[in-house]
């Protein structure tokens, strides 16, 4: 629920073309990073559903848009959008980012230019492996060329094309709190039937354990139970029949203008009774080359 919206002054002549939308806490880690970091580049609007009321006042000079109320990132976000359209529509790109994204590395200014060139709907940074991880797709695959086609993007901080997002809010009831989002867009935008979505290895961010946190738990938790997200997609999930496929990376993106090379040669090759054991062994090997790799990451 969105108790008040602060319009800045930026937003009556923006000159950005690009977004990025947070909501946030008192322990937010992103909007601080962004703040000092992205503003050449993006607009930033905020959602916060903090208690320190200074806190988001102190930036509002600097933000395209400030909210403040309780709820969770796309139900708040769908809710702002179609309140405040004609501002939100001037954006190419939007990007919606957890509060407690932790950026490790690479060139994030290039994500939108990648989402463009490559005609995406969705574009995502990969997920550092020593964070928490909830889908094995969103780990770096490192030397593997600048971006993977991809038919999942995980929601800790997708990048959409404005008319990918907006097609996919209509769509959406606002029904879930957090759990399944992910399905739903990905089905809504059709990622395992083309080449609509990627994710970018040479930017990658990292999602913390909550023993690392302020308070060591989960925000989200503080306003909605576990429980209750998973029953909630349950219910969307009986209803709407969305299919849960098996998360696959497509293409590298280097040879896509040239001569395309399928990257999942496992999926292509080994017959279907032997993945599974050598899955884990293929895993592991990844796992080691991303522990070797971590010494390179620029801090």
């Amino acid at each position: 629920m969105i108790d008040r919206i602060k319009i800045s002054p930026l937003a009556a002549s923006p000159t950005k073309k690009d977004l990025i939308f947070i909501s946030c806490g008192d322990n937010e880690v992103f909007l601080t990073y962004a703040i000092q970091n992205l503003l050449d580049y993006f607009d930033i609007a905020v959602f916060y559903y903090g208690k320190n009321n200074q806190k988001i006042k102190d930036l509002e000079n600097l933000l395209v848009l400030a909210s403040y109320g309780t709820g969770t990132k796309f139900n708040i976000f769908k809710e702002l959008y179609f309140m405040k359209e004609t501002l939100f529509c001037v954006y190419e790109t939007i990007w919606l980012v957890d509060d407690d994204a932790t950026y490790i590395k690479g060139e994030i200014s290039k994500l939108p230019d990648m989402l463009r060139e490559y005609n995406l709907k969705i574009i995502s940074p990969a997920q550092d492996t020593r964070g928490r991880m909830s889908h094995n797709i969103m780990r770096p695959h490192f030397n593997r060329g600048k971006l993977r086609f991809v038919n999942f993007i995980e929601m800790g901080w997708p990048m959409f094309s404005k008319e990918a997002l907006r097609s996919f809010l209509l769509e959406y009831d606002n029904s879930l709190y957090g759990a399944g989002i992910d399905i739903w867009y990905c089905n809504h935008l059709k990622l395992n039937s083309g080449l609509h979505a990627a994710i970018v290895d040479d930017v990658v961010f990292l999602n913390p354990y909550e023993k690392t946190k302020a308070g060591a738990k989960r925000e989200l938790d503080n306003y909605t139970p576990f429980k209750k997200r998973v029953l909630a997609w349950q219910k969307v999930q009986k209803k709407r029949q969305f299919d849960d496929w098996e998360h696959r990376n497509l293409l590298m993106g280097k040879s896509i203008k040239d001569t395309p090379l399928p990257i999942n040669l496992f999926s292509l090759v080994v017959p279907l009774p032997l993945r599974p054991p050598l899955r884990k062994m293929r895993d592991l090997f990844n796992t080691v080359l991303e522990i070797l790799s971590w010494r390179s990451y620029d801090k």
